[in-house]
């Protein structure tokens, strides 16, 4: 069993996969820090196989679904994986999820294992059309992923993690901080979905989103419980090739107004990042881009500047040199998904 703790980068996921420490079946390329794999041609709802037709299946809000791997996936001792939403198809309100398979995943942690597990597929309330062979996820590996913590200020005073405002660089002292996180804020510009609209990565994003300028509403911007949007982070962030940043997928009480009362749980609105995971490396450096769902029954009032996530770091269980540019590579606040043709 390693002793490194950390998360996977492409260098290792390269050599793991070409000794076979690591095997998966079928996926579709190692990117920074992750393994693109596919979707496969059918979907499971409770105990039903529904293949999914040659012209696509549009998934409604509120349905969920489930996917199996299409090859299977062994696993070392020590080793823990999750599967996430590739950036592209989580621009679109698509959200996969692994924890139905968590006790292969995570729990099973101790010893070697292999299987093709399952996971979830849902949608933030979007109306999504998805096809055949589909490669919506990737899995992230490593030896330790979300439950690593690492001193976001004493990284910040080494330089590896750098955050900007306004094209100035912050120091550790100037950064805010709340406990261990550094905290996030909202660009003034987002995209509202239009709530009715079929999204398809085949066609492009015109006419489907409204486009928001929050500075434009000083007295907030008022979404429904059940609202979709775009948003990022006004910060950029950027990490050395030894740490991965993550972002977190929901926030306590956020500086903004929230009306006709208190909110129910504490989270009037859940985030699923593009990844939660922030690919490192000074080509990396972009403001976060998050997918939004209202989840407050009384809605949510938005203002430019409020809390939008927390963020913190993961090391790498090797230094990694990737500089492969993402195609979001030099977003300026919160960018739609790409055309694929």
């Amino acid at each position: 069993m390693t002793s490194v703790r950390g998360l996977a980068p492409h260098e290792q996921l390269q050599e793991d996969l070409q000794s076979g420490k690591v095997r998966l079946d079928q996926h579709k390329g190692v990117k920074a820090y992750s393994i693109d794999i596919s979707i496969g041609n059918t979907l499971w709802q409770d105990d039903r196989e529904i293949p999914i037709p040659e012209e696509g299946l549009v998934i409604q809000p509120g349905e969920r679904y489930r996917w199996r791997f299409s090859g299977e996936l062994f696993l070392p001792a020590g080793y823990v994986a999750e599967v996430i939403t590739r950036s592209r198809f989580a621009r679109i309100g698509t959200c996969i999820e692994s924890v139905v398979s968590n006790d292969f995943f995570v729990e099973a942690a101790s010893q070697d294992r292999a299987d093709r597990p399952m996971c979830s597929l849902r949608t933030f309330n979007t109306f999504r059309r998805i096809r055949p062979g589909d490669v919506l996820a990737q899995v992230v590996i490593g030896t330790a992923l979300r439950d690593t913590r690492e001193d976001v200020r004493e990284l910040m005073d080494s330089e590896d993690v750098q955050v900007w405002k306004d094209d100035r660089k912050l120091s550790s002292v100037e950064a805010p901080f709340r406990g261990d996180y550094l905290e996030l804020s909202m660009h003034p510009i987002i995209h509202v979905y239009n709530g009715r609209s079929e999204l398809d990565p085949h066609n492009g994003p015109n006419g489907h989103f409204m486009r928001v300028d929050l500075d434009d509403h000083p007295d907030g911007y008022y979404l429904p419980a059940g609202s979709f949007f775009i948003s990022s982070s006004r910060e950029e962030v950027a990490s050395s090739g030894r740490y991965i940043t993550h972002v977190t997928d929901s926030i306590k009480a956020p500086h903004g107004k929230i009306p006709l009362g208190k909110v129910s749980d504490g989270r009037p609105f859940v985030t699923h990042p593009h990844a939660p995971y922030h690919a490192f490396g000074s080509a990396a450096r972009r403001a976060i881009t998050f997918e939004n769902l209202v989840t407050e029954p009384a809605g949510i009032t938005l203002f430019a500047g409020m809390k939008q996530a927390e963020l913190n770091a993961i090391p790498l269980m090797r230094e990694s040199n990737y500089s492969e540019k993402s195609v979001f590579h030099g977003q300026n606040g919160a960018t739609l998904y790409r055309h694929e043709g």
